[in-house]
Parts: C-alpha cells; sequence; structure tokens
C-alpha cells in the first residue's frame, strides 16, 4: 500500500503500479481527505483505507466513482 496526499497524483501512481499488478488497483480516500491509498484489490490494508473512489485496471482502464 502506498499514499498520497493528492487525488491526481495517486491516481497516476495507481496507473504506473497497475502495469505491474495482476490485480486492478484501487485508489482509497480517507474520511478526511487528506490522505489517499493505492494498493491490489486484494490487499486487506487498502479496502480498509477509506472510501473507494477509483480502480485502475492493468490495460489502462480507469473506472472512477469520485469524491461526490
Amino acid at each position: 500500500m502506498y499514499q498520497f496526499r493528492r487525488e491526481d497524483i495517486a491516481l497516476q501512481a495507481a496507473m504506473l503500479l497497475a502495469v505491474y499488478e495482476r490485480t486492478p488497483v484501487m485508489v482509497m480516500a480517507r474520511d478526511s481527505m487528506d490522505l489517499f491509498s493505492i494498493g491490489p484489490t486484494d490487499n486487506a490494508a487498502v479496502q480498509g483505507a477509506g472510501r473507494h473512489i477509483a480502480t485502475v485496471y492493468r490495460h489502462g482502464q480507469v473506472h472512477y466513482m469520485g469524491l461526490a
């Protein structure tokens, strides 16, 4: 799991990480939205890191749900 302070940087990092992971990469936002976590979907720490805002797939597709 990696953590970032900005949403756009977290999404860019997730796109890079997705190329190397077998499972899709999740982008999670902590409730106060001051910390964004990324990591593989099968990682329990990432799943519990906040609200799911995006999933990035190996082939480059991003399913973005946003913060709204």
